[in-house]
C-alpha cells in the first residue's frame, strides 16, 4: 500500500472494526443539531421547502457516512467521502437560500458546523491528504456563501462572516485530517518495529531451523531406505528384487521431496488444523458433505486445491486475514474437519466451479473458494464469521459470503499486480526503504 493512500482502516482492519460507531454518533449529532437549528431559526426561514431539503441531504450525507463506514462495507471508498460531502455542501447551499436575506448571522447555522463534522468523521477510514483537500474545497464554497450575504448581516464585514464560517468547518475536519495522520504513521512505525524483530528472530532461528530438516530427513530414511540399505551392504549382493525395492523407494522419496516443494503455508495450516483435530469426532450436518463426499463446489473434502501454488503469492497481511479465518473455523464445536475445501486458481478456472451469479470476478484475477460445514445455526454461523468477513474486505479485492443451513462458502478476489507482489517480498527482505523506528526519532 502506497503512502498516500495508507489509512488506519487498511493498515490496521481489526481497529477498524471498533471505531465505526463513532462514525453513527457522528451522523446522529449532524442530524438532531440540523433539526435543533432549523426550528430555533424558523423566524429566519423564507423558504421552508429550501430548509426541509437542506436537512434532508443533510440526512442523505450521514445515512451514506454510517453504511460506508460498516464492517460489511469495508474498505471505505473514495467516492462515497466525495458522494457524502457533496450532499453536506448541498445541504449547505439549501440552508443558506432558505433564509436568503433574513440569515441575522452564520455562526448558528448548521451547514458548515456538520460538513466539518462529517469530514472529520472520515479519519479513520480515508487518507489524511484527501482528508485536508476535501475540507480545504468546502472551505471555499462556505467563505464564498458566507460572503455574498454579507449585506444582509446586522454587522460585521464580509471577510469577518467568511473567516466565521470557515473556522466552524476547518477545526474539526483539520483535526481529522491530523488525527489521521498521527495514527497511520504510529501504526507504521509499530509495523516496522514488528517486521523488524521478525527477520532478526527468523536469521537468529535459521540454523537451527535447518538443523531441524535435516532431522525429519534423516528420520524419514530411517523408516525405509536406510534399513534397506544395511541390509545390501550385510549381504554383499544385490538380486532382481531389491532393485525394484530400490526403484520403488526412490520413487517415494522423490515423490515425497517434489509434494514438501510444492507445499505452501496453507497446505502446513490445514495440515496442523486438521492434525490437531483428529482426535475429536466430527459432528458432520444432515446437509454436509461426508469423508468420502464432495462439496458444491464439486471439489474433493478435506485439503487445498492449489496447483499454481498461488498461495506463496499472498501478501502477509492476506495470510494473516485468510489463515485467521480457517484457524476460527476449526476451533468451532461441529465443525466437520473432512468437509474442509479451498480451491485457488484463476478467475476462469473459478467460474467452471462455481455458479455464473457467484463467480464475478475481473479477468485474470486469482481467486479463493473456501467450503466448510460447521453443525451450528446460521445466525450463530453468521454471527462468528461475520468480524472476520470484515477484515477480509480490507485485504481481498471481492468478498463473498454465503451460508445455507451449516454449509459456508467464502469467495474472495485476491486480485493483485506483479509489481505489488515483488515490492511485497521485497519489503519482507529488507530491501525496501522503511519507516523509522520509534528509537530513531
Amino acid at each position: 500500500m502506497n503512502a498516500p493512500d495508507a489509512t488506519q482502516q487498511r493498515l490496521d482492519p481489526i481497529g477498524g472494526l471498533a471505531v465505526w460507531p463513532l462514525a453513527l454518533v457522528t451522523a446522529l449529532i449532524v442530524v438532531a443539531y440540523a433539526v435543533f437549528s432549523t426550528l430555533t431559526q424558523a423566524g429566519e426561514v423564507r423558504y421552508p421547502m429550501f430548509a426541509a431539503l437542506a436537512v434532508v441531504s443533510l440526512v442523505g450525507a450521514a445515512g451514506l457516512l454510517v453504511w460506508a463506514s460498516l464492517p460489511e462495507s469495508a474498505p471505505f471508498q473514495a467516492g462515497s467521502s466525495l458522494v457524502m460531502v457533496g450532499l453536506a455542501l448541498l445541504a449547505y447551499i439549501l440552508e443558506q437560500v432558505g433564509m436568503w436575506g433574513h440569515n441575522a448571522s452564520v455562526h448558528n447555522d448548521f451547514g458548515q458546523i456538520a460538513l466539518g463534522l462529517l469530514i472529520m468523521a472520515l479519519a479513520p477510514f480515508r487518507p489524511w491528504r484527501e482528508i485536508a483537500l476535501l475540507a480545504a474545497a468546502a472551505a471555499v464554497v462556505v467563505a464564498c456563501g458566507a460572503w455574498v450575504q454579507a449585506a444582509y448581516f446586522a454587522t460585521g464585514t464580509p471577510a469577518l462572516f467568511a473567516i466565521l464560517a470557515t473556522v466552524q468547518l476547518l477545526a474539526p475536519a483539520l483535526a481529522g485530517a491530523a488525527y489521521c495522520r498521527q495514527v497511520v504513521k504510529s501504526i507504521r512505525i509499530w509495523q516496522t518495529d514488528a517486521q523488524r524483530s521478525i527477520r532478526l528472530h527468523t536469521e537468529a532461528s535459521r540454523v537451527s531451523l535447518a538443523g531441524l530438516v535435516v532431522h525429519q530427513r534423516l528420520c524419514d530414511l530411517d523408516a525405509n531406505v536406510l534399513p534397506f540399505l544395511s541390509e545390501v551392504l550385510q549381504r554383499g549382493s544385490v538380486t532382481a528384487v531389491e532393485i525394484d525395492r530400490a526403484r520403488r523407494l526412490a520413487d517415494e522419496v522423490r515423490g515425497a521431496l517434489v509434494a514438501e516443494t510444492d507445499r505452501t503455508w496453507l497446505d502446513d495450516l490445514v495440515a496442523r488444523e486438521s492434525a490437531a483435530l483428529t482426535e475429536i469426532p466430527a459432528v458432520v450436518p444432515a446437509n454436509g458433505a461426508g469423508p468420502n463426499g464432495a462439496g458444491p463446489l464439486g471439489l474433493g473434502v478435506g485439503r487445498v486445491h492449489d496447483d499454481e501454488r498461488r498461495a506463496a503469492r499472498f501478501t502477509p497481511r492476506q495470510r494473516a486475514a485468510f489463515g485467521a479465518l480457517v484457524v476460527m473455523l476449526c476451533a468451532q464445536p461441529g465443525f466437520d474437519p473432512s468437509s474442509l475445501a479451498i480451491l485457488i486458481s484463476s478467475a476462469r478456472q473459478a467460474e467452471s466451479a462455481v455458479d455464473a451469479d457467484d463467480a464475478r470476478h475481473s479477468e485474470g484475477a486469482a481467486v479463493v473458494l473456501l467450503e466448510a460445514s460447521v453443525a451450528l445455526p446460521a445466525r450463530h454461523l453468521r454471527a462468528v464469521v461475520h468480524p472476520f468477513v470484515a477484515v477480509l474486505r480490507v485485504e481481498f479485492s471481492r468478498v463473498h459470503v454465503a451460508i445455507r443451513g451449516h454449509r459456508l462458502t467464502v469467495h474472495l478476489d485476491a486480485e493483485h499486480s506483479e509489481a505489488g507482489y515483488r515490492n511485497a517480498d521485497r519489503v519482507q527482505a529488507g530491501a525496501l526503504p522503511v519507516a523509522p523506528t520509534r528509537n530513531e526519532h
